[in-house]
């Protein structure tokens, strides 16, 4: 496993890569072990946009999907992966992405998770800025606050309205310029 001091560098993105690699390969364990069963979908990371049918250019991707890849069945999960030092305009997009997820006409996931991965300082802070950008009606997001001392996880929900989001990326950007 992945030790917490070996994913402090200083390029969040990096961190978070590193943190959703050693998951996407625990998750694969189990499921070759037979301890967890997707089928007939199947967990995927890192997915190229092109070999998706449902996303298009500035649809935004998540990190992980449990879903029958080619088709719009079997749309089980979607999980997005976060340092619990990431800043609230990262938390807020991917909060978006998640009810996005659940709420577009063609992908509707079951379930939206965001993994908060840090300790539990970090993790605390984290959850009242997430608590903070929740609202009162709006997508069930399910929150795991990931707490890497003890490698424990706090399950937690919050709902969040796509309406509130900062939209895609690319139009963040636009704007901006």
């Amino acid at each position: 496993m992945v030790e917490y001091e070996q994913v402090t560098h200083p390029d969040l993105k990096l961190q978070e890569r590193v943190l959703c690699y050693a998951l996407y390969h625990q998750l694969r364990l189990l499921e070759m072990r037979e301890v967890i069963d997707f089928r007939p979908a199947r967990l995927q990371g890192e997915l190229n946009k092109q070999a998706q049918h449902l996303f298009h250019e500035k649809e935004p991707i998540p990190d992980f999907l449990v879903h029958e890849p080619g088709t719009d069945n079997h749309n089980l999960g979607v999980v997005e992966v976060k340092r619990a030092s990431a800043n609230n305009e990262d938390l807020q997009y991917d909060l978006w992405k998640l009810a996005r997820s659940a709420n577009h006409s063609e992908l509707r996931y079951h379930e939206v998770i965001l993994l908060i991965s840090g300790k539990q300082e970090e993790l605390d802070q984290a959850w009242t800025r997430i608590k903070r950008l929740s609202t009162r009606t709006g997508t069930t997001i399910q929150v795991l606050l990931h707490e890497v001392v003890n490698a424990s996880i706090e399950h937690r929900k919050i709902k969040y309205s796509e309406a509130k989001g900062p939209g895609p990326k690319g139009a963040r950007e636009a704007a901006s310029a």
